[in-house]
């Protein structure tokens, strides 16, 4: 069943048709299909994830809606995705489907050849020209009794796929087309799908929402996602108040927390070799014998053995020896001069951040915009539940 939801969520709010009610049948696939990597789900966690993940397809359309064409200029499109992923689903249903089969005659003409005539060299910015996008878009591939559009099919591909095209990969097409016949199969297949109890339309809207969530909970501030940045995070972080970061602050002081000082010891050897032997011997009989028998001077001496923060802003040897354990001796290290190092630590000493500084302010925006973003979310869905 498809719904209209009118919603006050998270930024303006028009009117938009989801997939809110799922068949029996759709979930107990779903499920089996989510328990291959999570077991322990349950069939009511399933139906409340593919719940969540329809509000944020929701969200998708209202404030991301390019999510729903594709994820980023350089990959797959959605709909790409969507068909892989409705492939896979369908495989454990009982719908009875088959691999699609070509004879090697009907690929024959589509080889390495055809390809580089048809594309040419792979454009320097990645986007073929408006001319060429229309001219492959009068180009079918035919199979028989079927066909493809070549620009469809090329466009749906990520820029590395393109590029394998482009430099003839005839394989790769051939593995594509057979792709594309295989859903086109499965889409053929409605009322074969309805008799057990499953709406292609439904399972569309599920690999769709299933698709977009991750970048979408990214986008809302609730989510990790590499090369991704919120917009959400961004403005709830410039609402914030000098009271709210100072609260925080009290309330959380033991997060900033930082070792302020480290004692250590350090020696330098020109060759991997000697500085193997050093820290063996150091490891059986003590850093300072280990120094002593090998006469090493200790490149921490000129500190007093004592290193501060203060010294350790711009000196690689030092922040070595802060990224260490306390009372450890670390292994044999390449320094960026291509010497060898050891070091041994001692007591550190622990302070914490004033609350004025720079990285209070900045470790508390972050803590309090995702805290307050995921609040916002929480919100905004059992609104969005609610009104079902």
């Amino acid at each position: 069943m498809r719904v209209l939801i009118l919603l006050v969520g998270l930024i303006s709010l028009p009117i938009y048709a989801v997939t809110a009610h799922f068949s029996q049948q759709e979930i107990a696939l779903l499920t089996q299909s989510y328990q291959q990597h999570s077991p322990q789900m349950s069939t009511t966690d399933v139906h409340n994830h593919l719940l969540e993940q329809q509000f944020l397809l929701w969200q998708a359309e209202q404030s991301q809606p390019q999510l729903t064409t594709r994820l980023s200029a350089v990959g797959f499109s959605t709909e790409y995705h969507v068909k892989r992923y409705l492939i896979d689903l369908i495989q454990h249903s009982q719908v009875p489907l088959t691999q699609p089969t070509l004879s090697d005659e009907v690929l024959a003409k589509y080889n390495a050849l055809w390809l580089i005539a048809q594309l040419g060299p792979y454009p320097a910015n990645g986007q073929l020209s408006p001319e060429t996008a229309e001219t492959l878009g009068k180009v079918n591939i035919e199979l028989g009794s079927q066909s493809l559009n070549f620009y469809h099919l090329y466009d749906s591909l990520s820029m590395q796929s393109r590029f394998k095209l482009h430099q003839g990969d005839s394989n790769y097409l051939h593995a594509e087309i057979h792709n594309e016949l295989h859903y086109q199969q499965l889409a053929s297949q409605i009322n074969a799908l309805a008799q057990h109890g499953l709406s292609l339309s439904h399972l569309t809207d599920i690999a769709t929402a299933a698709i977009i969530s991750p970048a979408m909970r990214a986008y809302l501030g609730v989510g990790e996602m590499m090369h991704s940045h919120s917009p959400v995070l961004e403005a709830i972080a410039k609402e914030l108040t000098v009271a709210q970061i100072n609260q925080f602050y009290r309330q959380n002081k033991a997060e900033f927390r930082f070792h302020s000082d480290v004692n250590a010891s350090g020696v330098m050897f020109a060759d991997q070799a000697t500085a193997l032997r050093f820290h063996h011997q150091a490891s059986e009989h003590g850093f300072a014998t280990a120094r002593d028998t090998f006469k090493q001077p200790d490149i921490f001496a000129k500190y007093q053995n004592h290193l501060t923060r203060t010294d350790n802003r711009s000196n690689w040897l030092i922040q070595s020896a802060f990224n260490l354990p306390e009372q450890s001796l670390s292994p044999v290290i390449r320094t960026p001069q291509g010497q060898w190092l050891v070091i041994q630590t001692f007591d550190k000493t622990e302070s914490y951040y004033p609350a004025q500084s720079e990285t209070v302010r900045y470790l508390a925006t972050k803590s309090l915009a995702k805290q307050h973003a995921l609040a916002r979310y929480q919100q905004a869905k059992t609104q969005w539940l609610k009104a079902l």
